[in-house]
């Protein structure tokens, strides 16, 4: 079998090739591919729509992202960054490509058309990880890259096609360090090293042969199907993802993209990926992957990730926990039995990304019968900045002791009780949300808790800096115990 990798067909041609492939499919003949194209439309909607926590019910709770826009000159946490762009990240995708743990989708951004091949890494049907790739005549045009460091990538980018038409192992190993790996899930998985590479021909036997013409993609000017990773103005990033068309011998059409990893100006990774409609209307079995059946994930706060046991015996479902949050909470709850006080009782525990936490620290929701509480957090605000720490911060743990009090006040804390709090506290309303957050009286007495349950003292900022003396009336109050003597302005 003959084949040609001819890089012909534009990005707008793919995707008209996706659009005729993929409508409606039935479930008794499903193209190949097509779930992972409803799942990345479904993405590239919630991106459309502004849809925070729709875009994060894609990717892994501590994701990262690396691109190169505004300030922006490294990687970041996908949440941050969707924080931090003040700017249009509508897309429209034109075509996917799939990998064996990983997929890459050609975009055009709506707000400026430009072009971008985004480099996904998948496990467990979500975003580890992603790269943004910016054509490189948008990058020189917009004077985002240096010209001759374009130019490079561009000429590789026709080289790495003749090299593979001639068939010429002497020519193709100039393109290789010689302990170059090779993944293709499609065609033959993996190959180390170069010499495996020159025994192969650098693809299975169904491929044996390639032959490679220059193309282009259509877009403000014809330019190569090459896209260049982040970097700052003039650093080669020495990382790359190049589009083809591969027709073989009779005629079937697919379409191939790699991603390259370079070294010295040698490439030492090379990823194939497929693209949707490859081999469409050839004889030939596609192989089962990630892509496989795979659906728009859901809710990430419906995913119970993990339980935690009380020392009564309840079982609390954990939604976006991590095994060090868990614990965070549970030492959270050992601070209320140390205390002598009953546990907390609530049923499941969440932590973000939830739609719940949105301008929140966290909360308490009660219906029928059932009790949950969000904490508003991610592992990575334990600890100030972007610092490690043995323990949580300070206002980590306040802010979870607060949240857990709120279960407790529900169970402990009568009418006589909150009568007395508010004339201690000066304040009018318990829980009337006609009132700002710092009057009422029970954010007042959560507060008072979680003061209470420190091993340290704590200034309470939120609730007006009330003296110690206040505080120490309050949670005898609250608790029916004195709370622990300390030497520090609470005020402070």
């Amino acid at each position: 079998m003959r084949l040609t990798l001819r890089l012909g067909a534009s990005v707008a041609v793919i995707g008209m090739v996706l659009v005729s492939c993929v409508a409606n499919p039935s479930a008794e003949n499903k193209t190949w591919g097509s779930d992972a194209v409803a799942y990345f439309d479904v993405l590239a909607q919630a991106y459309s729509d502004d849809d925070y926590y729709s875009v994060l019910d894609f990717y892994d709770v501590e994701s990262s992202v690396e691109i190169w826009r505004g300030d922006n000159r490294g990687g970041m946490l996908v949440r941050n960054f969707l924080e931090w762009n003040s700017g249009d990240l509508g897309i429209t995708i034109q075509g996917t490509y799939l990998g064996r743990d990983m997929a890459v989708t050609v975009v055009e951004w709506e707000s400026s058309g430009a072009l971008s091949a985004i480099h996904r890494d998948i496990a467990g049907g979500l975003i580890t990880h992603e790269v943004i790739y910016d054509q490189g005549v948008w990058l020189e045009e917009s004077l985002r890259s240096h010209s001759g460091l374009v130019a490079r990538y561009e000429e590789l980018y026709e080289r790495y096609a003749e090299a593979w038409n001639g068939n010429d192992m002497a020519v193709i190993a100039d393109l290789y360090e010689p302990g170059v790996t090779v993944t293709d899930p499609m065609f033959g998985e993996e190959i180390r090293g170069l010499e495996p590479l020159e025994a192969t021909r650098g693809w299975s036997s169904n491929l044996a042969s390639l032959e490679l013409s220059s193309v282009t993609i259509t877009g403000s000017r014809a330019a190569p199907a090459v896209f260049q990773g982040p970097s700052e103005f003039g650093v080669d990033p020495e990382r790359a993802v190049a589009l083809y068309e591969v027709t073989d011998s009779e005629g079937c059409v697919g379409q191939l993209g790699v991603v390259w990893r370079f070294a010295d100006g040698l490439i030492v990774a090379e990823a194939r990926l497929w693209g949707i409609g490859s081999f469409e209307e050839c004889d030939r079995a596609m192989p089962e992957g990630w892509w496989s059946n795979i659906a728009p994930p859901g809710r990430s706060d419906e995913r119970v990730t993990g339980t935690i046991r009380s020392e009564a015996g309840s079982v609390i479902a954990v939604h976006n926990g991590t095994p060090r949050l868990e614990q965070l909470v549970s030492s959270g709850l050992a601070r209320f039995s140390a205390a002598g006080l009953t546990e907390p009782r609530f049923h499941s525990l969440t932590f973000e990304p939830s739609r719940e936490c949105a301008t929140r620290s966290g909360r308490l929701i009660q219906e029928d019968g059932a009790r949950e509480v969000f904490l508003c957090l991610y592992e990575s605000d334990l600890c100030p900045g972007e610092g490690k720490c043995v323990e949580p911060s300070l206002h980590v743990r306040s802010n979870v002791l607060h949240e857990l009090g709120h279960a407790w006040i529900i169970d402990n804390v009568d009418g006589a009780a909150r009568e007395q709090l508010l004339r201690v506290s000066g304040l009018e309303e318990w829980d009337s949300p006609d009132v700002p957050w710092e009057e009422r009286g029970v954010e007042y007495a959560a507060e008072v808790l979680a003061w209470g349950l420190l091993e340290e003292s704590a200034p309470m900022v939120r609730i007006g800096r009330p003296s110690c003396d206040e505080l120490a009336m309050a949670f005898e109050i609250l608790t029916g115990m004195a709370s622990q003597a300390r030497n520090e302005d609470c005020s402070d």
